[in-house]
């Protein structure tokens, strides 16, 4: 790997690790209180949160994002405190799904009223572990450190009351002030790692290491120690595999952790069957049958895809596009390439824009789109594209989106972009003053100078 390369991965690495260090010791007192969803409604909660910050237009890495996810992760921090009864007809569980299931309802509506919504509730259910800093590393690792210190000194009452609940009880314990501060910790570690992780990568740190800990050892220490290096060798894993295949990072090591616990289940049914031939037996018509149904399936899929009907489907479909949005199919036609391209890409929407811009290699029709784009957003992924093709001319472009009155969260994408172009970290903050920023535009404006220079003096 490139010494840029090893900038990006590295400080990626190290928040994994800090990550996986308490949230599997978070996880393993989440299976023994058997609320398994519980991380995963705290981090929806917590990304609701952050959602209201973006729709006041505020960055999903801003403070005042944070401060905002901080506040809705304690309220939900309580309410699981109350919800926790000695004996209910209603189990906790049921209560946790609910309120997953509010969140995200909620994070929807509110943020199909923010501008570039989409993306960002991309961001914050995948995350944005390779744009991560030594400084929010140490941050990281400074709050978490905290928190392990006071669950090493809490351990005895939050290990009773989840290994235990009826025997804290009779000891008089007050479990629901002590869920309550359980709740509240695991919240601040939530409502820090989502900002990076993502909502997915959060819940299976938390969920898989403690699986695995639990399949394999039967002391604490044991299963911290298995939690851990299963957590440290797979994330590294993952983000190798991710770097590789040049896959979105978070998305990768959660699908690696699902992988690999296929073949963990696999160990623990073996080793916990009476029979190990039959055992085995068992397993290999299980695998049989089930690429016996992805073939299956995969041929269906090719039979349908080439009828007739499928495409006359997608043309329908395809004309409907157009239509809801008010182009005419002659429209396009008459249109400047600009034009044609901008159109494209609202018809296409959110999801489809990648496959557009990945279409588009015309310089002068990226170039025409831009001009005409009103949305930064819309601006913002052209330049991307174009910065693609040409490094130097889509650094220009995404220069003029830091220097507008763009909204903080649009001006943190463009940083990004330009961060991927010039393969290092710009330091641009999207939420200080431009004189606070210089330094990084001046950066920015040097590289496309020096490009301009050279494509000048080649063409003389």
């Amino acid at each position: 790997m490139s010494a840029s390369v090893w900038e990006i991965m590295l400080p990626a690495f190290a928040e994994c690790l800090v990550l996986t260090g308490l949230h599997a010791y978070l996880g393993l007192h989440v299976l023994r209180r058997k609320v398994v969803f519980v991380d995963l409604t705290l981090a929806q909660i917590a990304a609701l949160g952050t959602t209201v910050g973006v729709l006041f237009g505020l960055s999903s890495a801003s403070p005042g994002a944070y401060v905002l996810s901080l506040a809705f992760t304690f309220a939900g921090a309580a309410l699981f405190a109350l919800t926790r009864t000695r004996s209910s007809r209603v189990p906790q569980e049921a209560i946790i799904g609910l309120v997953y299931a509010v969140a995200a309802a909620l994070a929807i509506l509110l943020v199909a009223q923010a501008p570039n919504g989409a993306k960002q509730v991309k961001d914050i259910m995948t995350g944005r572990l390779l744009w991560v800093g030594w400084d929010t590393v140490a941050v990281t690792a400074a709050v978490y450190g905290a928190l392990g210190v006071m669950h090493f000194v809490l351990r005895r009452p939050f290990l009773l009351i989840s290994e235990d609940p009826e025997e804290a009880f009779r000891r008089g314990l007050r479990v629901r002030l002590w869920d309550f501060l359980f709740y509240v910790s695991f919240g601040i570690a939530i409502s820090l790692s989502v900002r990076t992780a993502g909502v997915l990568l959060v819940f299976v740190f938390l969920v898989v290491p403690a699986i695995v800990a639990l399949s394999f050892a039967r002391t604490l220490r044991g299963q911290l120690f298995v939690g851990w290096s299963f957590g440290t060798l797979t994330t590294a894993a993952g983000l190798a595999l991710s770097y590789a295949a040049d896959l979105s990072s978070g998305p990768t090591v959660v699908a690696l952790y699902g992988l690999l616990l296929v073949p963990v289940g696999l160990f623990g049914f073996v080793r916990a069957a009476a029979c190990r031939r039959r055992a085995f037996a068992r397993i290999g018509v299980g695998l049989g049958a089930t690429v016996a149904v992805a073939l299956l399936f995969f041929v269906a899929g090719r039979a349908m895809s080439g009828t007739a009907l499928a495409r006359a489907g997608g043309e329908r479909d395809h004309e409907h596009v157009g239509e809801e949005h008010g182009h005419a199919p002659e429209t396009a036609k008459r249109a400047s390439p600009g034009a044609e391209l901008l159109a494209r890409l609202e018809q296409a929407g959110f999801e489809g824009q990648d496959e557009v811009l990945a279409a588009a290699r015309s310089l002068e029709e990226l170039d025409a789109a831009f001009a005409l784009a009103e949305d930064p957003a819309l601006q913002v992924a052209l330049a991307s594209r174009l910065g693609k093709l040409r490094p130097v001319r889509g650094a220009a472009r995404l220069l003029s989106v830091l220097e507008s009155d763009a909204a903080p969260f649009e001006k943190e994408e463009a940083a990004s972009a330009i961060e991927e172009l010039l393969g290092e970290r710009l330091g641009f903050d999207p939420e200080a003053s431009p004189e606070a920023n210089a330094p990084a535009l001046a950066r920015v404006r040097a590289f496309v100078e020096r490009g301009e220079a050279t494509a000048s003096a080649l063409a003389e």
